[in-house]
């Protein structure tokens, strides 16, 4: 199997499990939880599959003190990561959390003891992956990740694939394709019209060869921090993705 590896820098994402009452310690307020696994996750248009091999994950945050919050609001920290690890056998990230004893962690903690709030979500950044094409399928590796915080949600954003997005992620970058595809195909259109009479055939290429120009631009800055405005100085200027 061939990989092709780089390092990026991606925007924070999320994925979910559920909350096991036999994991609950009512004295200690404390919870043990799976927050990640190795099952491949739906993302766009590849799979992404995190790697829980020795020295993928880097723990630091989770380990030193890592914050538990309510539906990953960084000004409601309900409680603390009193440990977190990689367990080898099954290829999986396990922690145990503590809820402070504050009125809203309250709150929080016996709606997770009366299993009325059973979903965590952890929120990811990938800093490195690889790359491989099975039959055709992409999947991306992610084999350098950090945990960044841990959190209590009551509806993952999509519970058919156990992935959780924030409110305020961007939409899907099909979406944006798409979007940018009408918009500027329109324009193209546009000069089209105000040429003189051409053959059908010749704007049907044109306007074809500019909806692939933009999608490969678009497709090629996608894991580019800070290129918003470079990407639309290229799509407006009729610059190749070379």
């Amino acid at each position: 199997m061939m990989y092709r590896t780089r390092n990026i820098q991606g925007k924070t994402q999320f994925r979910s499990s559920i909350i096991k009452s036999e994991s609950i310690n009512k004295d200690n307020r404390t919870v043990e939880v799976c927050f990640s696994t190795e099952s491949p996750v739906e993302r766009y248009d590849y799979d992404e599959v995190l790697s829980h091999e020795n020295g993928s994950v880097r723990l630091y945050r989770l380990k030193n003190h890592g914050a538990v919050l309510k539906d990953h609001d960084r000004d409601c920290q309900i409680g603390v990561v009193e440990k977190a690890w990689i367990d080898q056998t099954d290829k999986k990230g396990r922690a145990v959390i503590r809820f402070s004893k504050n009125s809203k962690a309250d709150d929080e903690f016996n709606d997770v003891v009366d299993g009325i709030r059973k979903h965590i979500s952890v929120g990811y950044k990938v800093h490195g992956w690889a790359e491989r094409n099975d039959e055709g399928q992409t999947t991306i590796v992610v084999n350098d990740w950090e945990p960044t915080e841990i959190s209590l949600v009551s509806i993952p954003a999509d519970v058919n694939c156990g992935v959780g997005r924030s409110k305020k992620e961007e939409v899907s970058m099909t979406e944006e394709i798409k979007k940018e595809n009408e918009k500027k195909v329109t324009e193209c259109d546009r000069r089209e019209h105000n040429k003189p009479p051409a053959v059908h055939t010749d704007t049907e290429k044109s306007v074809k060869s500019e909806r692939s120009r933009i999608s490969d631009i678009i497709a090629s800055s996608r894991y580019m921090e800070n290129i918003d405005d470079l990407k639309e100085e290229a799509i407006n200027k009729g610059w190749s993705v070379d």
